[in-house]
């Protein structure tokens, strides 16, 4: 698999990690997101809170269907919303080769920091390398998975009123969110384009 983009020449500081496709960012992501910060500001101010952008080399598709540099800076903005200090938003591409990610991962994002995650694979595969985690759990689980928002947005993706789109969103999306995905109108639309199928991927 392509590596896009490239690791860095140095390999980042420890930091306070969080890793997620965010495809989009919803509700569920950003309470773990708080959850993190929250746990970051009281354990470890002086960390950089990290968010670690997933997939970034997949082929876009129903399931990808924002970029990784779109997915960056969406959630630049949000952390810039929440008045976030000492954060970086960061893209890691996919490996396919599970019991080699963190290895893999650690060139993008760092080693030895502190995990978080609601994750219970990837909480399993950063223990087993020795990273300390911190694990956040996550409520109406079902309601916030993110193939679910996508088929939404994608049912959504042709409705031409904007007051009525912002309100079946809001049950899923942060407002920020929401009026990232209206500001270009081909943010939302492109997924009647990508196909109608819709992977169960996070």
């Amino acid at each position: 698999m392509e590596q896009i983009p490239c690791a860095p020449e140095v390999i980042p500081e420890p930091a306070i990690v969080v890793l997620g496709r965010f495809q989009p960012p919803h509700k569920g992501h950003t309470f773990l997101l708080r959850k993190a910060i929250e746990f970051r500001d009281e354990h470890h101010p002086s960390t950089t809170f990290r968010i670690m952008v997933g997939s970034s080399n997949a082929e876009q598709s129903p399931d990808n269907p924002w970029t990784w540099e779109e997915r960056v800076e969406l959630l630049q903005i949000w952390l810039k919303s929440e008045q976030v200090n000492n954060f970086e938003v960061l893209a890691v591409p996919d490996l396919g080769d599970p019991k080699n990610w963190v290895s893999h991962a650690e060139n993008w994002h760092g080693k030895s920091g502190i995990l978080v995650s609601s994750n219970d694979a990837t909480t399993t595969l950063y223990e087993e390398s020795g990273w300390q985690v911190h694990t956040v759990s996550l409520t109406e689980r079902d309601t916030f998975e993110g193939w679910r928002v996508r088929q939404n947005l994608l049912m959504l993706s042709t409705l031409n009123d904007p007051d009525a789109l912002k309100e079946v969103m809001s049950i899923t999306l942060e407002p920020i969110t929401i009026d990232w995905l209206l500001e270009d109108d081909f943010r939302i639309r492109r997924l009647a384009f990508l196909g109608p199928k819709v992977e169960h991927v996070g």
